[in-house]
């Protein structure tokens, strides 16, 4: 006979977990597990951990119907079994109640003919044999059938509640998936935003990074232009002071002409009237002189000439030369103060990109900081972080100060009371003298006083003797006998200065002419 089958009724395997480790599968107590490495833990997203856990759900309703199905199976078994006990008792107790309804007589006819009663025995035996087979199975057909029914039903409610739940739980799926995906691409959303803030956060520092070296880079040449125009003022000065010696020496010069042509004529009047005193019987209007005296006169009279010349030519070579580089000195300045200028704009505009970047970097973190408090709710530790954060340093709101808000390099205003000066104006201020600055300070309408000829040409003779050449040759003194005649000549300019104004004017503007020239 062969072995019978077991059914088992242990309870299910709730997880994979528990059946790998119930037969001997675990993953902790094998060998290989000591050395491998810890993986850190996965996270997932909600939505797959509802799908996990609807996949055990199902695969925990696949083993508890198969769990079912083996009871069901069971369940029949053990009801066949029950049939036929039920039907071994039905025949026993059959047996039982037909052996006490047998009549006396029958008894003893049986007794009489024992073997009728052996062929009523094997008839009622065989009967019994045939209808007790037939009847248990139709009955056992039956009760199957019932069972399996009812199986089926209950199975099929179950199933039906099965999938009912299977169908909220795929739409309560569904619906987080959705809600998911929303907040996912929420997510991505602001992520982008927050990358985008930064990239420009970044850029704006950037930017005035490149803005404060421009500026740095704008005060050192606006540095160098100072030095540069403080040397040129200077040379300026000094090339003046030459022009007014060129010109004083110049004045001089012509002068000394006027007062050697001066003296020859005297000469040559005494010598006119020493020659009439010597011959008063006649009277002439010429002068006699011997051919020694005149040629000497003459030689003297060409020498002082040629020399006045020469005095002449090389003071109004000084005077070129200083107009000249006077001239070269203004065409620096006004390049240098055009390219003042041109700093000067392109600071501002540095100045304007910095005021915009700052702008644009305090918006940047308002926007970052209206996000967070709409995000995060108003949490003071989150204000505290933005506050203290070393990048938001220069988001404090600076009070206004009153006024006008124009300002130049140095920081001072550009919008004054005072008319503005021109650039000739502040270089005569350069180049005018202490004195004569405290004379227009304490007094702007006084004339200038007045000064004669006779004491310029006094004090310039008394300053500028002896004096250089540009030729570079320096002159003797002069002696004794010439500075008696420059004094006798200079009283007799006194004392004919009203005679000779018209030959003073012209000779004035023979000085303005070469001078323009």
């Amino acid at each position: 006979m062969g072995e019978k089958g077991e059914v088992d009724t242990s309870s299910p395997f709730v997880s994979v977990k528990e059946a790998v480790n119930h037969f001997g599968g675990g993953a902790s107590t094998s060998p290989v597990a000591q050395w491998r490495p810890n993986v850190a833990p996965f996270h997932l997203r909600p939505e797959e951990i509802e799908l996990m856990k609807i996949e055990e759900e199902t695969v925990k309703l696949e083993m508890e119907l198969f769990v079912k199905e083996r009871e069901t199976v069971k369940v029949l078994r053990e009801l066949e079994v029950t049939k036929q006990r039920i039907d071994l008792l039905n025949l026993q107790l059959e047996k039982k109640t037909f052996d006490k309804k047998l009549p006396l007589a029958l008894r003893t006819r049986e007794e009489k003919f024992p073997v009728l009663l052996h062929y009523k025995d094997a008839t009622t035996r065989n009967l019994d044999r045939q209808k007790s087979p037939n009847s248990t199975l139709i009955e056992l057909q039956q009760a199957k059938v019932n069972l399996n029914r009812n199986t089926a039903q209950i199975l099929k409610n179950k199933i039906e509640d099965e999938r009912l739940s299977m169908e909220k739980t795929r739409e309560r799926v569904r619906l987080k998936t959705t809600k998911a995906t929303i907040l996912e691409q929420d997510l991505n959303k602001l992520i982008s935003e927050l990358e985008h803030k930064k990239s420009s956060k970044t850029d704006i520092q950037a930017q005035i990074k490149q803005i404060n070296s421009e500026k740095d880079k704008h005060r050192e040449m606006k540095e160098v232009y100072k030095s540069e125009i403080s040397s040129l003022i200077a040379e300026i000065e000094e090339a003046k002071s030459r022009t007014k010696t060129v010109q004083v020496r110049l004045l001089v010069a012509q002068k000394m002409k006027e007062a050697s042509n001066t003296a020859e004529a005297l000469a040559l009047s005494e010598i006119k009237s020493l020659t009439d005193t010597l011959k008063p019987g006649i009277v002439t209007t010429g002068v006699i002189l011997s051919p020694e005296d005149h040629a000497v006169l003459i030689h003297k009279a060409q020498e002082a000439d040629a020399i006045s010349q020469k005095k002449i030519v090389a003071a109004m070579k000084e005077v070129e030369k200083a107009n000249e580089s006077k001239r070269q000195l203004l065409e620096r300045v006004e390049e240098a103060m055009a390219d003042v200028e041109t700093s000067r704009k392109a600071l501002n505009n540095a100045l304007k990109r910095e005021a915009i970047a700052t702008k644009r970097k305090v918006e940047s973190e308002e926007a970052i900081r209206r996000w967070r408090s709409d995000h995060y709710g108003n949490d003071n530790h989150c204000r505290k972080a933005v506050h203290n954060s070393s990048k938001f340093k220069n988001s404090v709101v600076i009070p206004r100060k009153d006024g006008p808000g124009l300002l130049d390099v140095n920081g001072l205003s550009l919008v004054k009371s005072k008319p503005v000066l021109s650039f000739g104006q502040i270089l005569n201020m350069k180049l005018m003298g202490p004195d004569e600055r405290e004379r227009r300070v304490k007094g702007k309408g006084d004339a200038k006083p007045k000064v004669s000829l006779g004491q310029i040409l006094s004090q310039s003779y008394e300053a500028y003797s002896p004096f250089m050449i540009d030729d570079g040759a320096r002159q003797s003194k002069v002696p004794t006998k010439r500075k008696k005649l420059g004094l006798v000549i200079f009283t007799l300019l006194l004392a004919k200065q009203k005679t000779k104004k018209k030959e003073g004017f012209g000779s004035h503007g023979s000085f303005s002419k070469y001078k323009s020239a």
